[in-house]
């Protein structure tokens, strides 16, 4: 047995003996032998315990992030519900204002044959009520003149504006008196040239004149303007004008207002899109002939107003239609244009 303990010449053990070598060993030093598999016991419970705290924390993490985008995701669909929900509320009471409106002048100027030269009695006041009630902006009472009533019209339309303020000059131009279009290049104080007929450069195919004849504030730099000369507005009154026309042959009460593409409206303080809402009157005993309509402005910036929670930021929203883009973003629930 002792000679299977013999060392080779070069003083190392031979490596045919060390299989028999190692039980005898572990006998004689068992406590070395257990302190080595304890350590390596050691070793493979925390490397166990290491892989099972990354799976856990794999695991709780994206439980948490797909929780947390779940969560997001759903008050992101709340406040972007409540505020779509909350614009169109503000932009239907502003639309209500001046259906209500055009409701009174079709009953206080019941009979077609009258029209253009007829106005709405108490408009200023009746106007401003409906407007603060509504939370609506400015508002117009607009006669549809045919060219061929143009001088009777204008006559009848100073005559009232010196009845009504006397004291005031209502509906003058750079050139005198006369329902006005404007040009910017005319160089003139006003930019403003004499309507004579109803003729468009757009080429509308309604030879028609709008001029406003009442405001909600009295005396208006608008008075007297024909809204149909420019583009914009006219397209959408000679909308208005053929929807009136298929009301009338089929002979039902379909709703013809309308409103104009995003504009930048002269008399907004801020920088922000507007729109003109247009709402057709029909007198009450011809309701089947469209004889004027209430005009009013709408700034898209106002819609927005109270649509967003104080807490809330970082959202934005974007307002857009053919050719045209206006962002905006929300900080601490106030909308700021970008």
């Amino acid at each position: 047995m002792e000679r299977e303990y013999k060392a080779s010449s070069t003083g190392s053990m031979s490596t045919n003996s060390f299989p028999t070598l190692t039980r005898p060993f572990c006998n004689r030093h068992r406590a070395l032998c257990s302190v080595s598999n304890v350590w390596k016991g050691r070793i493979l419970f925390v490397t166990c315990l290491c892989i099972v705290a990354v799976g856990l924390g794999y695991a709780a993490n994206r439980v948490l992030s797909e929780s947390e985008r779940e969560l997001a995701e759903t008050q992101f669909e709340s406040i972007a519900d409540r505020a779509l929900d909350s614009a169109r509320d503000i932009t239907w009471r502003k639309r209500l204002g001046t259906i209500s409106m055009a409701s009174v002048a079709a009953n206080q100027l019941p009979d077609a044959d009258a029209w253009p030269y007829v106005r709405v009695s108490g408009f200023e006041e009746i106007s401003t009520n409906l407007i603060k009630t509504s939370t609506g902006r400015e508002m117009g009472f607009v006669p549809l003149v045919l060219p061929s009533q143009l001088v009777s019209f204008e006559e009848y339309a100073y005559t009232y504006f010196e009845q009504k303020f006397p004291e005031q000059p209502a509906g003058l131009s750079s050139f005198g008196k006369g329902i006005y279009g404007v040009n910017p290049s005319l160089g003139s104080a006003d930019n403003r040239y004499h309507v004579v007929d109803g003729s468009t450069y757009y080429g509308s195919p309604n030879k028609i004149i709008t001029p406003i004849l009442q405001h909600d504030e009295g005396v208006h730099p608008a008075l007297m303007l024909n809204i149909h000369f420019q583009e914009t507005r006219g397209v959408m009154i000679d909308k208005m004008l053929a929807c009136a026309e298929e009301r009338k042959v089929a002979g039902d009460r379909r709703e013809c207002g309308s409103i104009t593409d995003m504009i930048i409206l002269t008399n907004n303080e801020a920088p922000g899109p507007g729109a003109v809402l247009f709402q057709p009157i029909y007198p009450a005993n011809n309701e089947t002939i469209m004889t004027g309509f209430i005009a009013s402005s709408i700034v898209w910036d106002e819609i927005l107003v109270d649509a967003f929670a104080e807490g809330v930021s970082g959202i934005d929203c974007v307002l857009h239609s053919d050719g045209q883009v206006f962002s905006y973003t929300v900080s601490h629930g106030i909308t700021y244009l970008r």
